[in-house]
């Protein structure tokens, strides 16, 4: 709730559609009750406005093989990376290190491994098809197919430079591109 985040002094990140009821916790930003049960960080949130900022993240889940989305991007996700300025898709893999507050792009050129570090709480807005296509660069726009309408984003922050910057990742649907965007916004709630 909008409301809400501004009383906290958070920065909105723009329309961050919450997870189904019936969808499972995300367990990166998760924390246990008293009685050992999953709360979402949003609902930990409205019953204490710091139990949000609070959120830990379960121990150990590197090395096995992610049983949830949010284990999937602790991990190293692999989704669809497009240049805004070509259109031109390259394969990435994505991870969010909470520790830090980033998100790491990273792909593989000629010369080697390329990174590219988003800190979340430079994130101005986080775009999705539903703001409508003019909100995309056309290039882009022009290289993208139907079925990845749905599953795009297009991350506005500021680099180490101050300068704006832009990412545009593709999720495999628009479920996935929701879990990302939660992740983010209860990330940029305990920065």
């Amino acid at each position: 709730d909008e409301t809400f985040e501004r009383s906290l002094g958070i920065k909105a990140l723009g329309h961050v559609p919450q997870p189904a009821a019936n969808s499972s916790t995300p367990r990166l930003l998760s924390r246990m009750s008293d009685e050992g049960t999953q709360k979402s960080p949003v609902a930990a949130a409205s019953e204490s406005p710091t139990s949000a900022a609070k959120a830990v993240a379960p121990a150990a889940v590197v090395g096995r093989a992610p049983r949830s989305f949010a284990e999937s991007v602790v991990q190293g996700r692999r989704c669809m990376r497009l240049l805004e300025t070509t259109g031109v898709r390259m394969a990435v893999e994505y991870r969010i290190i909470e520790s830090e507050g980033k998100l790491v792009v990273g792909f593989d050129t000629e010369t080697g491994r390329c990174e590219v570090h988003c800190s979340v709480a430079t994130i101005e807005d986080i775009f999705q098809i539903a703001d409508g296509d003019d909100s995309f660069p056309r290039p882009l726009m022009a290289s993208i197919s139907s079925a990845e309408r749905e599953g795009l984003l297009m991350l506005v922050y500021s680099g180490e430079d101050g300068g704006e910057r832009l990412l545009c990742l593709v999720e495999e649907s628009a479920h996935f591109r929701d879990e990302l965007m939660y992740l983010l916004q209860v990330l940029s709630l305990r920065l």
